[in-house]
């Protein structure tokens, strides 16, 4: 299977977007008139005229920064205290999180979403909403991930 770029992806998924906005009048089907389009991008980019369409991921990615600035900020979980949890709390924390966020999906009890949570003192929030679990979820990964990279010197 190919693998394509962010951008690639983005210019693909644009390039259908316009298809089923103007069917073509061609009598083409829409899969091929997709392919037709997607070829002319490809020209395009070969020609070094590109402009891709903005995306959500840099609005998603400062609402995790925030997040995470939030988990510093108001509850104190500065490098030094993540650094005490060496042995994948933080990790596993993520992990209830994400689980508490499809837990109906799953069909988890109660007992089954604490689970993975490593922290006897403190109880998640599984009562927001998913979005808000899944953002939570993502901060803890950037902080175990932030405290792989100071164990590691980076």
């Amino acid at each position: 299977m190919t693998r394509f770029s962010g951008k690639q992806r983005q210019m693909a998924y644009a390039a259908v977007r316009r298809c089923r906005t103007y069917p073509a009048a061609s009598g083409l089907t829409e899969n091929e008139e997709a392919i037709l389009v997607l070829a002319d991008e490809i020209e395009r980019v070969r020609a070094g005229d590109v402009t891709v369409e903005p995306i959500a991921t840099d609005r998603i990615l400062a609402e995790i920064a925030g997040k995470r600035a939030r988990q510093v900020a108001v509850h104190g979980y500065e490098p030094a205290h993540d650094d005490e949890h060496a042995a994948g709390e933080l990790a596993r924390a993520a992990i209830a999180y994400i689980q508490g966020a499809y837990a109906t999906e799953l069909g988890l009890t109660d007992d089954e979403l604490l689970v993975f949570w490593p922290f006897d003192d403190a109880l998640p929030n599984l009562e927001q909403p998913r979005r808000e679990l899944l953002l939570n979820s993502a901060a803890l990964i950037v902080a175990e991930i932030e405290r792989l990279d100071r164990r590691e010197g980076k």
